[in-house]
C-alpha cells in the first residue's frame, strides 16, 4: 500500500474487500441461530476497524484494557517458562530478549511490560534450528512494519525531523500547533 488513496480503496469503499470480509463476519454472527457464536480477532488496528465500522460495528477494542494486558504478550515468568520448556533457558541471555522484544505496555494502569509473543516464538524457533542466536533478530515477516515506521523519519537516508509524527504513533502523544 503506497498511499492514502490505496488504503481507502482497500478498506473504506462500499465494495472494498476488507469491508466485505467484515460485513460477512457480521452477518454470520447476527441472530440467535447464527453460525458464528463468538469470534476473537487479532492483528487489526483500531484505526482500520474505525474505517470499516459500517461493515463491522459489533466489535469491541479491548487492547487497552488492563484486564487483557497479559493476554496480548508474555510476561517475564511466562517467558522463563517458555525458555525452560524448549531447553534453552541456560543458553539465552534474557537481557538480550528484553532489549529486542520487551517494553510493550498497552494500558497506563500496568507497570510490567510484556514481550512480543510473535517475536519470542520467532526467536525460539530460530534458536532451536541453529542452536545459537538468530542471524536476524526481527522476523522478516514483520520487518515491513518497521520499515514503514522508519520511512516516516527518514528521507533520502537522512533524518527528516518528523519525530513528532513518530512519537504520536508510538506514544500516543498529541501536539497542538
Amino acid at each position: 500500500m503506497n498511499s492514502r488513496e490505496d488504503y481507502l480503496n482497500i478498506v473504506t469503499q462500499k465494495t472494498a474487500p476488507f469491508k466485505q470480509f467484515f460485513t460477512t463476519l457480521k452477518a454470520g454472527a447476527s441472530g440467535n441461530n447464527a453460525p458464528i457464536k463468538r469470534m476473537f480477532i487479532t492483528g487489526v488496528t483500531p484505526m482500520t476497524m474505525y474505517d470499516v465500522t459500517s461493515g463491522f460495528n459489533i466489535g469491541k477494542n479491548i487492547s487497552l484494557d488492563s484486564k487483557f494486558h497479559n493476554m496480548i504478550g508474555l510476561n517475564s515468568s511466562e517467558l522463563d517458562n517458555a525458555l525452560r520448556e524448549y531447553h534453552i533457558k541456560d543458553k539465552v541471555d534474557k537481557k538480550l530478549l528484553e532489549e529486542w522484544y520487551n517494553h510493550y505496555i498497552f494500558s497506563e494502569d500496568i507497570d510490567e511490560p510484556i514481550y512480543n509473543t510473535d517475536m519470542i516464538l520467532y526467536f525460539i524457533d530460530e534458536f532451536i534450528k541453529r542452536d545459537k542466536l538468530p542471524r536476524e533478530m526481527i522476523d522478516i515477516n514483520v520487518r515491513s512494519d518497521y520499515s514503514r515506521l522508519r520511512s516516516i523519519i527518514y528521507t533520502n537516508k537522512k533524518l527528516n525531523g518528523n519525530f513528532r509524527t513518530l512519537q504520536t504513533l508510538i506514544g500516543g502523544v498529541h501536539y497542538t500547533s
